[in-house]
């Protein structure tokens, strides 16, 4: 299993330290949450994760390899889907030819629930910047293959509805290719219903975890007399 491990991050933005301590930990299959006041430490922890920004301490691990590390297997930053745009935003053409392929089967999955989109706009990700639009975007980025998906903010133009479809798309997302889901700028009751686990900014530690499964004890069978 991928696993994506933030050990005590720290943010540099204007010198301050926004979060501080915070240890992300998370598993393929799995989505999860992260809260907090202030949107500049949730979209800088998020940056910091997929690699785009370095953290003042503390280490970003895929599978045991430090994001960066020379002759890694990750060793650039991670694509994420930063307030309605990918970012960094690459062409349709360089995504075809990269690590991250288009999959006919997630856009399926995501036509049901976003019906008014279509196929041929979730494959191309057309240069759409009306709001009754924005779901494209975000369909298009889920419609490929990562190593981990990073959405900050993606809900920019949604309606309440539209929210709650993207949520139980990510659930079935991870459930069903073991996606990894992280999700900021959403509601922490929103979240609880499809998140594995929910971190906090404000608190700098864990502040939801999902009840696991009961486990039932077998229970012997009844020989039927004869």
């Amino acid at each position: 299993m991928r696993t994506v491990v933030g050990n005590q991050l720290t943010s540099i933005f204007n010198q301050k330290c926004n979060f501080k301590d915070l240890t992300v930990s998370c598993l393929q299959g799995q989505v999860i949450g992260v809260v907090g006041a202030d949107e500049t430490s949730l979209s800088k922890l998020m940056g910091i994760m997929a690699g785009h920004f370095n953290p003042s301490s503390g280490r970003v691990l895929y599978d045991g390899s430090e994001l960066g590390q020379k002759g890694g297997e990750v060793n650039a930053p991670l694509e994420m889907f930063s307030k309605g745009a990918i970012f960094p935003s690459i062409g349709f053409l360089e995504r075809i030819f990269s690590s991250s392929k288009y999959m006919l089967s997630r856009a399926d999955l995501i036509l049901r629930y976003f019906p008014t989109i279509n196929k041929d706009e979730i494959k191309k990700g057309a240069k759409l910047n009306s709001q009754d639009k924005a779901p494209v975007r975000l369909a298009h980025y889920l419609s490929f293959s990562h190593k981990a998906f990073f959405l900050d903010f993606p809900f920019e133009g949604f309606s309440e509805q539209q929210i709650q479809s993207s949520l139980s798309l990510f659930r079935e997302l991870a459930d069903r290719f073991k996606d990894l889901i992280l999700v900021t700028g959403c509601d922490q009751e929103k979240l609880k219903t499809v998140c594995d686990v929910i971190y906090s900014t404000d608190t700098n530690a864990e502040v939801f975890e999902k009840n696991p499964p009961p486990v039932y004890e077998d229970t012997p069978t009844e020989e039927v007399s004869k």
